[in-house]
């Protein structure tokens, strides 16, 4: 089964950049799938909970490790322009967060 990041970026719109840089908001998560078909449905899936929550849910601090929802923060819709997003196939399989320890 091949893994794959996602990194949806959501473009500043200029009226509510408060900062030079970065010009964007990060939403980023793997996709394990079988078949292209189940990447694009999760790919589907996640915007279709942005359009439906209208905006995105970021991390404040990425180098923090867990669920901690302190270190969430939420986009509205209104303040980014676009969204655009890159897909990266890792080589190695991506580990499972319920089993042993996460090395970053």
């Amino acid at each position: 089964m091949p893994d794959t990041f996602v990194h949806f970026r959501g473009i500043k719109n200029d009226a509510c950049r408060d900062e030079p840089n970065p010009n964007f908001y990060s939403h980023k998560f793997v996709v394990r799938h079988a078949a292209p078909e189940n990447l694009k449905n999760a790919i589907n899936q996640a915007m279709s909970e942005i359009f439906q929550m209208h905006g995105m849910i970021c991390v404040k601090d990425e180098t923090k490790q867990g669920g901690d929802f302190n270190n969430l923060f939420f986009v509205p819709m209104h303040m980014m322009a676009r969204i655009e997003f890159e897909l990266t196939s890792l080589t190695s399989e991506y580990p499972d967060q319920t089993e042993g320890v996460i090395l970053q």
